[in-house]
């Protein structure tokens, strides 16, 4: 199983965070807290637009001929909100990328299968979802398109 982790990225943000409260509150006008202020917003800035949250690989379905992957991932948020799921479909051994076929939270008991080799099925007890492709196209190396069916099997809709 392939972790992702941004731990230093995520404590790096609250100790910006917690120097901008800091210098923010201070009533001082000399020049040196204006800098540092300044400094502070831009690498906080940079931080929120440019790292991205974590993925936690939670489980790896290899397709029955082994050239495709379907991958369930969960997103790390900074944010006191439900913990985002996504499944991609990716060539074997690849790290989830692009666009997912599958995106939801409040998740229980999800599962990834093969029907065959051009075939996967996600089985979802319960959640919200907000995103089901039926389909997913990946690029080969050698220019032709391949195309996998999606199956969604979701027994409760939050």
């Amino acid at each position: 199983m392939t972790r992702i982790s941004l731990v230093p990225q995520t404590l790096r943000f609250w100790l910006v965070s917690l120097l901008l409260l800091v210098v923010c509150s201070c009533s001082s006008k000399d020049k040196v807290y204006h800098k540092i202020t300044a400094e502070g917003e831009a690498e906080l800035l940079r931080l929120t637009l440019s790292d991205p949250m974590p993925l936690h690989e939670k489980d790896r379905v290899s397709s029955p001929d082994s050239l495709w992957d379907a991958i369930i991932v969960e997103k790390g948020t900074h944010a006191t909100v439900p913990t985002p799921t996504e499944v991609y479909i990716v060539q074997a051994g690849e790290a989830p990328e692009g666009e997912p076929v599958f995106r939801g939270d409040h998740l229980s008991n999800i599962s990834l299968s093969w029907a065959d080799e051009e075939t996967v099925n996600v089985v979802v007890y319960s959640a919200r979802s907000f995103l089901e492709k039926d389909t997913v196209s990946i690029s080969l190396p050698d220019g032709r398109i391949k195309s996998i069916a999606v199956n969604f099997q979701i027994t409760k809709r939050k």
